[in-house]
Parts: C-alpha cells; sequence; structure tokens
C-alpha cells in the first residue's frame, strides 16, 4: 500500500522487498469481521502455496474468533488489491501473482462475525 509523503524522503523505505531475506510481506484481511484486526501482514515466501499459508500463518492469527473454524477455504471468496480474485489454493503465491506488499481480503458471506453482529 502506498504513502503519500508530506515532504521529500531522504532515505530509502525500510519495507522493500529486500530487506526481508527473500520473504514477502502480504496483508490479509477477513471482510465483515473486524474483530480480527484488519488488515494484518504476514511475511511469507513466495513459493509458498495459499493453502499453506493459510493454514500456517493465517488460520492461526485468527484462530481466537468463533467464526474461524467455520471457515470452509474451498469456497471463500477472494479480492486482491480490490478487485475479484481466484486463486489456486494448491500453486505458490508468485504462481497466484500475489506480489510484495499485497493486500488480500478473504470473503466467508455465510459468516457474519460474532453474533451476525460484523465483529
Amino acid at each position: 500500500m502506498s504513502v503519500i509523503a508530506l515532504g521529500p524522503y531522504k532515505f530509502a523505505p525500510r519495507d522493500q522487498v529486500k530487506n526481508f531475506h527473500g520473504n514477502i510481506l502480504v496483508n490479509f484481511c477477513w471482510d465483515r469481521h473486524v474483530l480480527v484486526t484488519a488488515p494484518f501482514a504476514v511475511a511469507l515466501p513466495p513459493t509458498m502455496t495459499l493453502r499453506e499459508a493459510i493454514m500456517a500463518r493465517i488460520a492461526p492469527s485468527i484462530a481466537f474468533h468463533p467464526d474461524a473454524r467455520k471457515i470452509d477455504w474451498n469456497t471463500v471468496q477472494w479480492e486482491k488489491d480490490h478487485k475479484p480474485w481466484q486463486p489456486d489454493l494448491d500453486k505458490s503465491l508468485a504462481e497466484n501473482k500475489v506480489g510484495h506488499k499485497d493486500y488480500l481480503v478473504f470473503i466467508t458471506p455465510e459468516l457474519k462475525g460474532l453474533n451476525n453482529t460484523g465483529l
């Protein structure tokens, strides 16, 4: 996500991909579940499949939410950088064209947050 500086930048941004030891930062947001701080950034290797990223990093990060265990990841709807997106969960992030600092939203229409309140 870009930032508009109020003045001239006299130094290199520290969140450049070269500073993450081969990983990329990927921002995830769970739609209609604001109890989960959104978006949250995760450093992931671009060779990791999206399914591996979900199981190893995303699912544990949201496990405290009562709706988390009800997610069917095979039916989740996705947006990438605010546009509808249909990833292949079994392909790598790179193969799914996920890049450094991309913004991914996962949408679970059947789950509407804590007590259907959007939390």
